[in-house]
């Protein structure tokens, strides 16, 4: 197959021997990427959840911990003539481009003719990042870009890099094969919808689980609702990158309470009373109040849990 006529036709093949919730281990990773970059020689598309997107991917390293770095572009062994080399400064000023994250899954989504992957990372906290990078780096910088994504500019005997990490548990980057006419918009419709829909398949299981208890088995009933509590924490974390919400804390630090807080800007009184509802019901099952225990009260906050999440995703859908 073509590197590039047949893109489509490549990102197929691939994503038919994956299994369908996806691969998780390193060595699986790896031979992805080995596999990805051999057939199109690079010449993909990375679509981030922002709508901003790359042409190409050069290199990837995985290190044993899980860190993943693709690089976009590398100065730092091509050939360029001095007035080259001052053109290209004005849009790609650094020795080396790139991403990185603590991969958690590659998961293909797959039609009859072509399929796309999307990418999901572990969180990291804005110490961890520091922590990372400035060791041993000549200068360093660091950049709040946005609740998903952070900026390191850091230069390291003479090389500079701008590196921008991916901090957040949600799938923010998707790969797409060259010329489906897929739009970077497109991407972030995709990205968007189908972490709404990892929530509603978690909730499900919840649902599935609560009908399975019997009435007093009261730490099971208070451990689904838990359950349902993170859930809608990922939730409107999504819904804050969605919005372009500001929050005055990293992914770690936003809380139940700190995310309604914030979404509830803006929406009416039914909302903002379902919002309240929600953080009502979650904080009697996830702390010891004394309160009864019930599985009418936890199917409720499952229930308004998960309309919350099919209007959001009938909201990104239009």
């Amino acid at each position: 197959m073509h590197y590039l006529n047949d893109s489509a036709a490549i990102f197929k093949s691939i994503a038919d021997k994956m299994p369908p919730d996806g691969i998780v281990e390193k060595a699986d990773i790896r031979a992805f990427f080995d596999e990805l970059l051999k057939l199109t020689k690079g010449l993909v598309i990375v679509d981030f959840i922002d709508t901003a997107n790359w042409d190409v991917i050069e290199k990837y390293e995985l290190l044993d911990d899980g860190l993943l770095d693709l690089t976009w572009h590398d100065y730092r062994e091509k050939e360029e003539r001095p007035e080259e080399k001052e053109v290209r400064e004005v849009v790609f000023p650094g020795d080396r481009h790139a991403l990185a994250l603590y991969v958690d899954s590659i998961k293909p989504i797959s039609a009859p003719n072509v399929a796309i992957f999307l990418i999901n990372s572990y969180s990291k906290t804005e110490k961890e990042i520091r922590a990372l990078y400035s060791k041993g780096a000549d200068e360093f910088h660091y950049e709040d870009g946005s609740f998903f994504e952070k900026r390191v500019v850091r230069r390291n005997s003479g090389v500079l890099e701008f590196i921008d990490f991916h901090c957040a548990p949600i799938y923010s980057l998707a790969l797409i094969p060259k010329r489906t006419g897929i739009k970077s918009y497109d991407s972030r419709f995709i990205l968007y919808k189908f972490n709404c829909e990892q929530c509603l398949a978690r909730l499900e299981k919840v649902s599935s689980a609560l009908h399975g208890l019997d009435l007093r088995d009261r730490d099971e009933i208070s451990a689904g609702v838990v359950t349902a509590r993170r859930v809608f924490e990922f939730l409107l974390k999504v819904e804050c990158c969605y919005a372009g919400l500001e929050v005055t804390k990293g992914y770690s630090g936003m809380l139940l309470g700190d995310l309604i807080t914030v979404v509830k800007r803006g929406k009416d009184e039914k909302a903002r009373a379902e919002l309240g509802r929600i953080a009502e019901l979650a904080n009697n099952y996830a702390h010891d109040t004394g309160k009864p225990v019930t599985k009418e009260a936890a199917f409720e906050v499952v229930d308004l849990i998960t309309n919350y999440v099919r209007k959001l995703h009938i909201t990104i859908g239009r």
